[in-house]
């Protein structure tokens, strides 16, 4: 049997070769795409899977009602890791991690500023799978000196030397010998580092107390008893802080740790980037989308070269075929054509994954694609989009009646050509809404980039502080100014792009003493306010030459809101013992993502600072970076200098969407590829059917435009009423993606007439070469033929 569908599949392919090219191509580039976005989708599924216990490991979330809504981070105090274990038997194990960056770390002459060091218990290892290469999990963190490093690290620093009891240095201050080598941490890990280190070396280096309830500043994760329900752990654990605090406003929540990567995007100080479950679904319904109109091009074009089947379809089912057997014959066949299709799409899997691994940010490899866990959808890929193509071609052609074919009685036309119809709205519905929401999308993105942030990002360089710059600012600064290409230079306790530290136990003139607030914190030196030209709303700027101005406070207008102060300049404020006065008011500058509404701020000066600010002009930064470099080894000649644009890292805040947006592109561009294909095959039968029809009306005098809008006007109804559909589909679902940014672009008419125009002209490029043909041809050819 599989013979004969072989054999009769080939020689429709060899018979019909415009169409069956078509129809594999369409296929095939619609697989592609269907395969690429769900190896796309399996990587991020996959993510944290890989342990042991993965099901039994849940992290502590903090939830914080706060005066802009709900605050939430996977932070929770020192104290509670030990609290869970010792007071609910359900939890058998738990750990606490922080991780810290820009740490220079050195042995013999190989000296480098490394991220991803973790300050990790020996419990950590107990819960969660990090093969270890040399060492014992179970005592490599026993003592504060004990440092564990991943492969590669040993690589780097160490080549193909046994690193284990070698002695590594940190900062210049810390000296560790090396316990453990554990393999690099899998991409699909929501947890990253390079370095671990000893938790108990926290309260040595940084003076933290491990007792506060209060300094909501750790990451904690948990391992329940197998078996045990979270939620209801999760109802036990919620008021936790509540009462340790005296703080209504917090909750305690557990989440599973296979949902950590997909179901962060909302938290706030995630150590690595993560997923968002919202874009797994967008772009599954794309890959089903995208197949769908591959699938709709094979109907359309079968069911309209029915009549070229008919005879056969008589034929058999004159020599006793049912209609079941010729059902499973189309079946057969569209399954057939469709694995053809498949190898085709193998193809441009592999040659577009580069490409596509570029755009997603991902490492996916052909193997992932050949892996026994990915064959399952590889056969259903196959064995749905045969039964999707050939479903309704069986049904319909097996419903041919034998003795209206054999006299050449049956007409094409009816319910097929109206099914068609359908198929064909459906198709440029799909078309429309993936131009219309492709438009969104670009728009918002360069809404992003362009938007005022309320401060100056451009042309600005920063450095991150370490050593012994702190100790050396101000003479450094001085060296620093002395660039004529170099504006200004200050420092801050973060990345204007990034939130600070934020503070509780503060006060103000008619405060609710009931009220426990909070609000971010940045320190500042004196020229932050010059130096990123952020405007002032009322009062004034900090003075060098007011001594007391190191401890007044310079606030946002969000902040001023909060505090219910309409005339806040002049009121003293106060967080905990440290009493100043409010000198100035800033207007509202975003210093995080846009798709948060600007919160309260408090500047105030301090040595506490992370990040050393240069603004520069563009004309010479070769010559500005390298007198940079000059004094940076000047001052602080044991730590390597590293640099980076601020313009950069407000790029990297929104590189997911910015990743999601090309993506978006590129699959809506295939999709119209794919639909474009489906109304050249279509057009050009259309064509062939009115042979006849159209010399005809060229003999009574039709003129070739006549023509042309005859074959094309059918066509372009279809679309007017695609355009419709599409644009409702189209607002509903943006304006729900855009409702994700506080600050967003406006949903303009103009997305719906260039969605429209764009439509339309994929229209005529379509079919305008076969309409074009036929109202170029000889009529007498025409006639002669019929």
């Amino acid at each position: 049997m599989f013979y004969n569908y072989l054999k009769i599949t080939l020689r429709n392919i060899k018979k019909h070769k415009g169409y069956s090219f078509i129809n594999i191509i369409g296929l095939s580039v619609g697989m592609a795409c269907c395969i690429l976005i769900l190896l796309w989708v399996q990587d991020e599924l996959s993510y944290d899977k890989f342990h042991e216990h993965a099901d039994e490991i849940y992290r502590v979330i903090t939830h914080q009602q706060s005066a802009e809504g709900i605050q939430s981070a996977a932070l929770s105090p020192p104290p509670l890791a030990d609290y869970l274990v010792s007071g609910f038997p359900e939890i058998v194990n738990a750990t606490r991690l922080r991780i810290h960056n820009n740490w220079m770390m050195k042995t013999g002459n190989k000296k480098f500023m490394e991220d991803g060091i973790a300050f990790l218990e020996p419990s950590f290892f107990e819960i969660f799978s990090f093969p270890f290469i040399q060492g014992d999990p179970k005592t490599a963190l026993s003592n504060p000196g004990s440092l564990i490093i991943t492969q590669s690290m040993a690589e780097k620093y160490f080549g193909k030397e046994d690193p284990v009891g070698k002695t590594m240095n940190a900062d210049n201050n810390l000296d560790f010998v090396i316990t453990g080598v554990i393999r690099d941490i899998p991409d699909n890990s929501h947890i990253s580092f390079r370095f671990a280190v000893s938790f108990t070396l926290l309260p040595e280096l940084f003076n933290w107390k491990m007792d506060r309830w209060t300094d909501v500043m750790y990451q904690t994760y948990i391992q329940l008893q197998k078996g045990t329900s979270f939620e209801q752990v999760n109802s036990k654990i919620a008021g936790i802080l509540k009462e340790k605090t005296n703080n209504q406003k917090f909750k305690l929540e557990l989440q599973p740790l296979k949902a950590i990567h997909l179901h962060s995007s909302s938290l706030q100080w995630e150590s690595v980037a993560q997923g968002d479950i919202k874009q797994v679904r967008l772009f599954s319904i794309l890959a089903f989308l995208v197949l769908i109109m591959a699938c709709i091009n094979f109907i359309s074009l079968t069911t309209a070269r029915g009549a070229n089947r008919a005879k056969e379809v008589g034929m058999r089912k004159v020599t006793g075929a049912a209609r079941m057997d010729i059902i499973k014959q189309f079946l057969g066949e569209s399954i057939l054509f469709t694995s053809f299709g498949f190898i085709v799409a193998i193809g441009l899997v592999d040659l577009l994954l580069p490409a596509f691994n570029g755009l997603s940010g991902k490492h996916i490899t052909m193997s992932t694609f050949f892996n026994l866990s990915f064959l399952p959808i590889m056969i259903g890929i196959v064995m749905i989009t045969g039964f999707l193509s050939g479903s309704y071609p069986a049904l319909f052609l097996s419903s041919f009646q034998p003795a209206k074919v054999l006299k050449g009685k049956l007409k094409m036309g009816g319910k097929s050509s109206n099914f068609r119809k359908i198929l064909v709205t459906v198709q440029f519905t799909v078309s429309v809404f993936l131009i219309t929401s492709t438009l969104v999308v670009f728009s918002q993105l360069q809404y992003v980039r362009n938007k005022k942030l309320g401060y100056d990002k451009e042309h600005i360089i920063y450095l991150p502080v370490r050593g012994d710059i702190p100790a050396n600012y101000e003479p450094a600064k001085n060296e620093l100014l002395k660039h004529n290409d170099i504006l200004n230079v200050t420092v801050g306790s973060s990345l204007p792009t990034l939130p600070g530290h934020y503070w509780s136990g503060l006060d103000w003139p008619g405060k609710d003493p009931a009220s426990k607030p909070a609000m971010w914190f940045y320190s500042v030196d004196f020229d932050f306010i010059k130096t990123f030209d952020i405007k002032m709303a009322s009062g004034r700027d900090y003075s060098k030459d007011l001594s007391t101005d190191s401890s007044n406070y310079i606030i946002n207008e969000a902040a001023a809101k909060y505090m219910g102060l309409f005339e806040p300049v002049g009121k003293w404020f106060a967080r905990g013992e440290k009493r100043g006065t409010i000198i100035g008011v800033v207007k509202d500058f975003h210093f995080e993502t846009i798709k948060r509404t600007v919160e309260p701020l408090v500047l105030h000066v301090s040595p506490f600072y992370q990040y050393i600010f240069v603004k520069v002009r563009p004309d010479n930064l070769s010559g500005v970076i390298h007198h940079i470099e000059d004094v940076w080894e000047r001052f602080n000649p044991e730590f390597p200098m590293e640099y980076h644009f601020l313009d950069e890292a407000f790029d990297s805040i929104y590189r997911t969407e910015y990743r999601m947006g090309n993506l978006f592109r590129y699959f809506t561009a295939l999709a119209i590829f794919i639909s474009s294909l489906g109304l050249l095959g279509l057009a050009s039968f259309m064509t062939q059917e009115r042979t006849k029809e159209i010399g005809i009306r060229k003999v009574l005098g039709a003129s070739q435009s006549n023509i042309f809008m005859l074959l094309s006007k059918d066509f372009m109804f279809y679309m007017a009423i695609s355009n419709i559909i599409g644009w409702a589909i189209a607002y509903i679902s943006m304006s729900k993606w855009l409702q994700n940014w506080a600050y967003h672009t406006q949903f303009h008419v103009l997305f719906f007439i260039l969605a429209a125009l764009i439509s339309f002209i994929i229209v005529l490029m379509s079919v305008s070469y076969q309409a074009i043909k036929a109202a170029l041809a000889n009529p007498v050819d025409s006639l002669h033929y019929e």
